[in-house]
């Protein structure tokens, strides 16, 4: 089986799941939170309240949502095979073990680009919102889309790290519950290092990687966080596939066995009749 024939069945899975309601659930609750709170923009400068808005919603939104969000879709797309018992037939179909794991982590990132993508809508309506409610202009901040496009793509870039070993712990535990309280915990380890530890390079800890993108202090290694995230993604990946292979090879020689057996027996039957 081909790799693309992988990642389309991944994708046939996930149509009566509830990620799509927690994708557009989820990225509506800040733009809604603002649009009821946001700064009143200064006369001399009404542009500036879009900035604002956008700014702060978006800091939120990429130290919070995006983390939470890949806890919760990794967690939910692999109890899809948990709940239904299927972790059989996709071992013992015609797939290599670094597809299987592809294809899954493939739908993720694209589940989180669509998530990144509504909630960048959302906030455009908040702001239309906003512009017809007070008369002023907060969708001027839009005439920025390109800083705006970069600010996104190093969003979905410092996240890669918390993606990977968030879909590395929904992999490794069965329990929906376990993926999702250890996620939290390792989450809020780094604000707790940060603001009362005060641990040393705690700006190097995966889960405070997307707070570095909206810090003036880290501007000039904003790079240098892009490929850090990348490198833990490599790594928590290389983990997740090596754990994933040893767990899973005596499984699928036995399921595979299995198989070949009953089908003898049927073919064997068939003869008799």
């Amino acid at each position: 089986m081909t790799f693309t024939a992988s990642l389309r069945s991944e994708f046939l899975k996930i149509k009566r799941t509830s990620v799509i309601y927690l994708i557009l659930i989820a990225a509506f609750v800040v733009p809604f939170v603002l649009v009821f709170d946001h700064d009143i923009p200064a006369p001399n400068n009404p542009a500036n309240g879009g900035d604002h808005f956008y700014s702060n919603g978006f800091k939120v939104f990429a130290f919070l949502f995006i983390p939470f969000f890949f806890i919760l879709a990794s967690t939910l797309l692999m109890q899809i095979e948990v709940r239904n018992h299927a972790w059989k037939q996709v071992l013992a179909s015609p797939q290599s073990f670094l597809h299987i794991l592809l294809a899954k982590f493939a739908v993720i990132q694209v589940l989180a680009l669509v998530f990144l993508i509504v909630f960048n809508a959302y906030m455009v309506m908040g702001c239309a919102l906003i512009d017809v409610i007070y008369g002023v202009d907060f969708l001027a901040y839009l005439d920025r889309w390109p800083e705006l496009l970069k600010l996104n793509l190093m969003a979905l870039g410092s996240t890669v790290g918390i993606s990977v070993l968030s879909f590395w712990l929904a992999l490794r535990y069965k329990n929906f519950i376990a993926p999702i309280a250890i996620g939290f915990l390792l989450w809020l380890i780094g604000p707790t290092a940060a603001l009362e530890l005060k641990w040393p390079h705690f700006d190097k800890y995966v889960f405070v990687l997307p707070f570095t993108i909206m810090v003036e202090r880290f501007e000039d290694k904003r790079m240098f966080y892009q490929l850090l995230s990348m490198g833990y993604g490599v790594v928590f990946f290389g983990i997740a596939y090596f754990e994933f292979v040893l767990q899973r090879m005596p499984l699928r020689a036995l399921w595979r066995k299995k198989i070949k057996d009953i089908s003898g027996d049927h073919q064997s039957s068939s003869r008799v009749i």
